[in-house]
């Protein structure tokens, strides 16, 4: 039986499998159904999507109906597959998204925009990967420009104000001045709550009672 399958094996076309995949996606499953995905693209005859079957997978990578529910989840929360059932009955086909992305987690994130073709996605995360270098030899720099920027700010804090007494000088100026212009606007008020002089005040008249 183990033979057959070996022999079997051999005389297929071999899965092109890519663990740069399944690392930037943190799971083999997921990596392996996208390149195999990734190679069934544009071979189908609607355009994009193609159809495989739950049996179509499991034949051609050996992953159970959890295995394949579990990476076509990972690849749809990473928006790098879409699904689509069409016709009747329906049927699910699949097609990898025109603009999708693979983020390399560390310390730091960096996203990578893949296409279609696999070896030019695997030359996409490499030259991100050679260019993490470069990028923290900037952030180094930057920050070492940061903390000298930090020190001198520190130094022209203890630095006493050349016109501080002249500050005080007017602040005081300007209270005084606020504490007239409000005498003042206080005596007007008073003034203003007086009887007009010229009003006519009503004489009361006289009430006369029976005894």
């Amino acid at each position: 039986m183990a033979k057959d399958v070996l022999l079997k094996v051999l005389m297929d076309k071999p899965v092109s499998y890519h663990a740069d995949f399944a690392k930037a996606l943190g799971s083999v499953t997921a990596g392996l159904f996208l390149c195999q995905a990734i190679y069934w693209t544009g071979k189908g005859s609607d355009d994009d999507w193609f159809y495989k079957s739950r049996d179509d997978w499991k034949n051609e990578l050996g992953m159970s109906r959890k295995e394949q529910e579990t990476a076509r989840k990972k690849l749809r929360d990473e928006g790098v597959l879409q699904e689509q059932k069409k016709g009747l009955p329906a049927r699910l086909y699949y097609c990898i998204s025109p603009k999708y992305q693979i983020t390399l987690q560390g310390t730091p994130s960096h996203t990578v925009a893949l296409g279609a073709d696999v070896h030019g996605n695997i030359t996409r995360l490499n030259n991100v990967l050679a260019e993490m270098p470069k990028k923290l030899e900037y952030c180094l720099e930057h920050l070492k420009t940061l903390r000298q920027q930090m020190e001198t700010a520190k130094k022209e804090i203890d630095i006493p104000f050349e016109k501080e007494q002249e500050l005080q000088s007017k602040s005081a100026r300007l209270h005084e001045l606020n504490i007239l212009l409000n005498m003042d606007k206080a005596e007007n008020e008073i003034m203003d709550d007086g009887p007009d002089e010229n009003l006519d005040i009503p004489a009361k008249k006289a009430v006369g009672y029976e005894r």
